[in-house]
Protein backbone atom coordinates (compact mmCIF):
# COMPACT_ATOMS: atom_id res chain seq x y z
CA UNK A 1 0.00 0.00 0.00
CA UNK A 2 1.16 3.42 -1.20
CA UNK A 3 2.18 5.55 2.30
CA UNK A 4 -0.06 8.35 1.31
CA UNK A 5 -2.65 5.72 0.89
CA UNK A 6 -1.86 4.37 4.40
CA UNK A 7 -1.66 7.37 5.90
CA UNK A 8 -4.81 8.85 4.58
CA UNK A 9 -6.80 5.36 5.28
CA UNK A 10 -5.45 5.22 9.36
CA UNK A 11 -6.34 9.23 9.75
CA UNK A 12 -9.98 7.88 8.35
CA UNK A 13 -10.06 5.21 11.14
CA UNK A 14 -9.22 8.00 13.82
CA UNK A 15 -12.32 10.34 12.82
CA UNK A 16 -9.98 12.89 10.95
CA UNK A 17 -11.23 14.03 7.60
CA UNK A 18 -8.56 15.55 4.93
CA UNK A 19 -10.39 17.60 2.22
CA UNK A 20 -8.23 18.10 -0.64
CA UNK A 21 -9.53 20.89 -3.24
CA UNK A 22 -8.35 20.41 -6.84
CA UNK A 23 -10.18 22.81 -9.67
CA UNK A 24 -10.96 22.09 -13.25
CA UNK A 25 -8.39 21.67 -15.84
CA UNK A 26 -7.36 23.52 -18.76
CA UNK A 27 -10.61 24.65 -20.83
CA UNK A 28 -11.13 26.18 -24.26
CA UNK A 29 -12.90 28.83 -22.95
CA UNK A 30 -9.89 29.13 -20.72
CA UNK A 31 -6.81 29.30 -23.72
CA UNK A 32 -9.49 32.09 -25.50
CA UNK A 33 -10.30 34.57 -22.25
CA UNK A 34 -13.51 33.62 -21.46
CA UNK A 35 -15.20 34.14 -18.56
CA UNK A 36 -17.54 30.80 -18.72
CA UNK A 37 -19.04 30.99 -15.22
CA UNK A 38 -21.89 28.98 -15.08
CA UNK A 39 -21.72 27.33 -18.86
CA UNK A 40 -20.75 23.98 -19.44
CA UNK A 41 -17.26 24.35 -21.05
CA UNK A 42 -15.20 21.99 -22.47
CA UNK A 43 -12.04 20.64 -21.85
CA UNK A 44 -9.31 21.88 -24.17
CA UNK A 45 -6.41 19.28 -25.30
CA UNK A 46 -4.01 20.98 -23.08
CA UNK A 47 -6.69 20.53 -20.18
CA UNK A 48 -7.41 16.65 -21.40
CA UNK A 49 -3.57 16.14 -20.97
CA UNK A 50 -3.38 17.76 -17.12
CA UNK A 51 -6.03 15.83 -16.13
CA UNK A 52 -4.54 12.74 -17.18
CA UNK A 53 -1.71 14.06 -14.53
CA UNK A 54 -4.23 14.78 -11.86
CA UNK A 55 -5.44 11.28 -11.45
CA UNK A 56 -2.12 9.84 -11.90
CA UNK A 57 -0.86 12.39 -9.19
CA UNK A 58 -3.35 11.56 -6.80
CA UNK A 59 -4.64 8.11 -7.55
CA UNK A 60 -2.56 6.82 -4.50
CA UNK A 61 -3.72 9.18 -2.17
CA UNK A 62 -6.13 7.42 -0.30
CA UNK A 63 -9.00 9.43 -1.55
CA UNK A 64 -12.60 8.14 -0.24
CA UNK A 65 -14.70 9.99 -2.62
CA UNK A 66 -14.13 12.70 -5.68
CA UNK A 67 -17.17 15.39 -5.53
CA UNK A 68 -16.99 17.54 -8.38
CA UNK A 69 -20.11 20.37 -10.09
CA UNK A 70 -22.54 19.54 -12.43
CA UNK A 71 -20.90 21.64 -15.21
CA UNK A 72 -19.70 19.80 -18.25
CA UNK A 73 -15.95 20.81 -17.63
CA UNK A 74 -15.71 19.73 -14.19
CA UNK A 75 -17.56 16.27 -14.66
CA UNK A 76 -14.84 15.52 -18.23
CA UNK A 77 -12.01 16.25 -15.31
CA UNK A 78 -12.77 14.02 -12.50
CA UNK A 79 -13.65 11.43 -15.18
CA UNK A 80 -10.64 11.50 -17.31
CA UNK A 81 -8.74 12.10 -13.60
CA UNK A 82 -10.30 9.01 -11.66
CA UNK A 83 -12.91 7.32 -13.91
CA UNK A 84 -10.83 4.37 -14.24
CA UNK A 85 -9.58 4.40 -10.51
CA UNK A 86 -12.27 2.44 -8.23
CA UNK A 87 -12.85 6.17 -6.67
CA UNK A 88 -16.35 6.97 -7.06
CA UNK A 89 -17.25 10.32 -8.09
CA UNK A 90 -20.59 12.38 -7.13
CA UNK A 91 -21.32 15.64 -8.61
CA UNK A 92 -23.22 18.58 -6.76
CA UNK A 93 -24.43 21.56 -7.98
CA UNK A 94 -23.14 23.45 -5.28
CA UNK A 95 -19.45 23.15 -6.25
CA UNK A 96 -19.94 25.66 -9.14
CA UNK A 97 -18.14 28.21 -9.52
CA UNK A 98 -19.25 31.68 -9.49
CA UNK A 99 -22.54 32.50 -11.78
CA UNK A 100 -21.13 35.66 -13.58
CA UNK A 101 -24.69 36.17 -14.66
CA UNK A 102 -25.35 38.14 -17.92
CA UNK A 103 -21.46 38.02 -17.57
CA UNK A 104 -20.76 34.31 -18.56
CA UNK A 105 -19.33 33.46 -21.49
CA UNK A 106 -18.14 37.28 -22.25
CA UNK A 107 -14.77 37.74 -22.78
CA UNK A 108 -12.68 38.69 -20.08
CA UNK A 109 -11.20 41.85 -21.79
CA UNK A 110 -14.26 43.51 -21.85
CA UNK A 111 -15.43 42.64 -18.45
CA UNK A 112 -15.24 45.77 -15.88
CA UNK A 113 -13.33 44.48 -13.00
CA UNK A 114 -15.97 46.56 -10.94
CA UNK A 115 -18.71 44.63 -11.85
CA UNK A 116 -17.14 41.46 -10.12
CA UNK A 117 -16.26 43.60 -6.82
CA UNK A 118 -18.24 41.13 -5.13
CA UNK A 119 -16.37 38.53 -6.25
CA UNK A 120 -13.12 38.01 -4.91
CA UNK A 121 -12.44 34.91 -6.11
CA UNK A 122 -14.27 32.45 -8.69
CA UNK A 123 -13.89 29.95 -6.51
CA UNK A 124 -15.78 29.33 -3.05
CA UNK A 125 -12.97 27.51 -1.06
CA UNK A 126 -12.30 29.96 1.95
CA UNK A 127 -16.18 30.43 2.31
CA UNK A 128 -16.63 25.81 2.52
CA UNK A 129 -13.82 25.78 4.23
CA UNK A 130 -14.98 28.24 6.93
CA UNK A 131 -18.31 26.73 6.89
CA UNK A 132 -16.70 23.20 7.42
CA UNK A 133 -14.19 24.61 10.57
CA UNK A 134 -17.54 25.89 11.85
CA UNK A 135 -19.50 23.04 11.46
CA UNK A 136 -16.70 20.71 13.02
CA UNK A 137 -16.02 23.14 16.19
CA UNK A 138 -19.88 22.91 16.97
CA UNK A 139 -20.12 19.16 17.03
CA UNK A 140 -20.04 17.02 19.64
CA UNK A 141 -17.28 14.97 17.76
CA UNK A 142 -13.52 16.24 17.48
CA UNK A 143 -13.23 16.20 13.81
CA UNK A 144 -10.29 17.76 11.38
CA UNK A 145 -11.07 19.53 8.76
CA UNK A 146 -7.61 20.43 6.67
CA UNK A 147 -7.09 21.37 3.11
CA UNK A 148 -4.21 22.12 1.06
CA UNK A 149 -3.78 24.74 -1.55
CA UNK A 150 -6.06 25.49 -4.72
CA UNK A 151 -4.03 23.75 -7.62
CA UNK A 152 -4.90 24.00 -11.03
CA UNK A 153 -4.62 20.88 -12.65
Amino acid sequence: MAPRRAAARAARDLGIIEVVFETHSMTIDNETGIATGWLPGRLSETGRGLARSLGERRRDDGLAVVFTSDLARALETAEIAFGSSGIPVREDWRLRECNYGELNGRRVAEIDPSDCAGSRSPFPVERATATWSNASRASSTSSLWSSTAVESC
